[in-house]
């Protein structure tokens, strides 16, 4: 009977404060381009492959962000014009940033992500840039919401 008493009295007073707790969604949302993280446990945060809805760990460091994309843009799907492209174009440093570390890499896989959610992975096959698909064929709803997340991404001023 005591027992029972003070977990409600515990309870009664954790209530009001965890519902003060701040929400766990990131406050600032970014443009992120980041190696795969091999032999990662499984323990570590996993992100959902947009084509085959995989699980894969992504390295912590970003070669280039948000801030290194020029613009933004919408273009048909290669094939399907009823689907879209999410097109970024990179500034000069992005550009070079990316090129030379996939040149690097090559045979590696890299991940975009925009906030918590991957929308493009792929094997490097050669330098990239300074035109990348930040996400692909998805149809016009999905485009056009991704499409106004990553604008705001991309402009964000979130801190290191």
């Amino acid at each position: 009977m005591t027992q029972r008493f003070a977990a409600l009295l515990i309870g009664a007073i954790a209530a009001p404060l965890l519902a003060q707790q701040p929400s766990h969604k990131p406050s600032c949302e970014t443009i992120q381009f980041r190696f795969e993280r091999e032999g990662a446990p499984p323990t570590s945060r996993h992100f959902v492959r947009p084509d085959t809805n995989l699980r894969v760990a992504l390295n912590y460091a970003a070669i280039i962000d948000g801030r290194d994309i020029a613009s933004l843009g919408l273009e048909p799907t290669y094939g399907d014009t009823a689907r879209r492209d999410i097109i970024a174009t990179l500034t000069p440093q992005g550009a070079a940033a990316l090129a030379k570390e996939t040149r690097a890499h090559v045979g590696r896989h890299l991940g975009i992500t925009v906030g918590n959610d991957l929308t493009n992975y792929a094997v490097i096959v050669s330098a990239t840039g300074p035109v990348v698909a930040l996400a692909q064929n998805l149809d016009r709803a999905k485009a056009a919401a991704l499409m106004a997340r990553a604008e705001r991404a991309r402009k964000a001023k979130c801190p290191e």
